[in-house]
């Protein structure tokens, strides 16, 4: 039974390897036709692109889904790319989506998003810490214009750990 629940997981994550998830897509009646969701995704890419046109990131998208309830403000897509260096090319792109509103993430299966749950739990509680009222501390270090530096820096580590 183990070595079946291993393989379906197995194939589970090489059907997701070329897959991500864009967070913070507005849930607008504009954009609920895929047509006009793929099209909205592929704009905020070029735009996110360095040479601002259309970029290979944006070209081999293959197809792109709303994932989760509507009516929350934002909502996550699905994105499917054709190759899972795209989606590689993609997360090159992350820092400057971020600065657009948007978050990228990979698509996890149930095991991997228990599992990355479970880790991610004493992390935030340690932040929710060095954040909360009784510590401004770290509040008052990141006001000053010298430490937003450190502050850009602790934010592209939590996204390479994708916390």
């Amino acid at each position: 039974m183990a070595t079946l629940e291993a393989t379906v997981e197995f194939l589970n994550q090489r059907v997701r390897s070329k897959n991500m998830v864009l967070h913070g897509v507005p849930d607008t009646a504009a954009i609920s036709r895929p047509a006009d969701l793929e099209r909205f995704v592929k704009c905020r890419l070029d735009d996110a692109a360095p040479g601002r046109g259309p970029s290979g990131v944006s070209q081999s998208i293959t197809a792109v889904t709303h994932i989760g309830k509507p009516g929350g403000g934002n909502r996550a897509v699905l994105v499917e790319y054709a190759s899972s260096q795209a989606k590689h090319k993609a997360y090159a792109l992350s820092r400057e989506l971020r600065r657009q509103g948007f978050h990228l993430a990979d698509e996890l299966t149930p095991k991997q998003l228990q599992a990355q749950q479970a880790m991610d739990l004493p992390l935030r509680q340690q932040y929710a810490t060095l954040f909360s009222s009784e510590t401004d501390t770290m509040r008052s270090f990141f006001a000053q214009k010298d430490h937003m530096q450190v502050f850009n820096f602790i934010l592209d580590c939590l996204d390479v750990l994708k916390i």
